[in-house]
């Protein structure tokens, strides 16, 4: 009589790790690492992921010295594996006494082709942080977004960033002796400006740049004129809720699909229109 043996079969382990991967994305943070206890083989998956997401919620209930030591213990088991590409960070619960630990996770970022960084600081609760000189040599980012962040566009190499997104951002360019600063990116198509400060005098040089959004008060020092060259311009937003600076150069409502021969939306408020 043939005796019929019970096989166990893993199928979680068979999975691919892009699969797990993918099912990750979709998980909070506890909920990945409470994941491990699924497989051998998940057991360390979940803290060698490609993306590592901080959101508030993971924050939520724990002290800083937690938070810390978590995210401390992810980035050590990422210094042999999967590099991190894509770093979203709410620094909230961290206090500006202790931004010196940001500054070394954003060295270790900066080492690992990271392609995709968020830092959200909500401006109202915490002081703003300062990028290290660290973060303007990640050459291979393309996408950045920041609030309540000071930048140095002295400093920035970013020759490859597509999509920026600021909010609350201080620009500091550290350099009384310049009436104007350049800031190039040559593949940037997406670029947005929310209630930041020290705007004047950069200028930006954008050729592929799509989309232009500004809005908030500070907007109305940017020098408006040095997006005039963005020809591919899809849409363009400016909304400073302030009175803006009276610029040599105007520029006419009907001239628009003339300046920018590819516009199909576009916003204005009543302090960016003068009526004639």
């Amino acid at each position: 009589m043939n005796k019929r043996v019970a096989v166990e079969v893993d199928r979680l382990s068979d999975l691919p790790i892009n699969v797990i991967n993918l099912i990750q994305e979709y998980v909070h943070l506890d909920a990945a690492a409470r994941m491990s206890i699924l497989s051998s083989k998940w057991r360390y998956i979940w803290a060698s992921h490609p993306k590592l997401l901080i959101y508030e919620h993971f924050s939520r209930n724990r002290n800083q010295s937690g938070i810390i030591h978590v995210i401390n213990k992810i980035l050590s088991n990422h210094s042999f594996g999967e590099p991190i590409k894509t770093f979203f960070l709410d620094i909230i619960p961290i206090h500006f006494s202790d931004h010196s630990l940001l500054d070394q996770w954003m060295l270790f970022l900066s080492k690992n082709g990271l392609l995709e960084l968020t830092l959200k600081n909500n401006n109202n609760v915490n002081a703003p942080y300062k990028l290290p000189l660290c973060v303007y040599s990640i050459v291979l980012l393309q996408q950045l977004y920041l609030s309540n962040c000071i930048l140095q566009p002295l400093s920035c190499n970013f020759r490859r960033l597509e999509n920026i997104s600021l909010t609350d951002v201080i620009f500091d360019l550290d350099n009384e002796s310049s009436s104007c600063f350049v800031l190039c990116l040559p593949i940037l198509k997406k670029l947005s400006f929310v209630r930041c400060r020290g705007l004047y005098p950069l200028n930006i040089h954008a050729p592929q740049l799509v989309s232009f959004a500004m809005s908030g008060r500070g907007s109305g020092t940017f020098n408006f004129h040095s997006i005039l060259k963005c020809q591919k311009l899809d849409e363009l937003i400016y909304y400073p809720q302030e009175e803006v600076s009276q610029n040599d150069e105007m520029i006419n409502m009907p001239q628009l699909p003339i300046i920018f021969p590819k516009i199909r939306h576009f916003v204005f408020d009543r302090y960016s229109l003068k009526v004639i």
